[in-house]
């Protein structure tokens, strides 16, 4: 059935400079890394950087220290 969306306490969209963070952030982890951006780790990555940041982590280096502790290297 049909379930609205209480715009009140939804996350808020992305903007334009998010996105470019992001992508900032992810693509210096995969550099650190030596990741294929298409590969299994990278996208896992992704996903637990943009779960961060819509739990309202937004500055970019806390966000890569945030993926280190949840991706140590080996």
């Amino acid at each position: 059935m049909f379930q609205a969306i209480d715009y009140r306490t939804a996350k808020r969209p992305l903007e334009t400079s998010d996105v470019v963070m992001l992508r900032a952030v992810l693509r210096n982890y995969c550099a650190a890394r030596q990741l294929d951006r298409d590969s299994s780790a990278a996208l896992a990555g992704a996903r637990e950087l943009i779960r961060l940041f819509q739990d309202g982590v937004s500055d970019g280096e806390c966000l890569r220290e945030l993926l280190d502790v949840a991706f140590p290297r080996n």
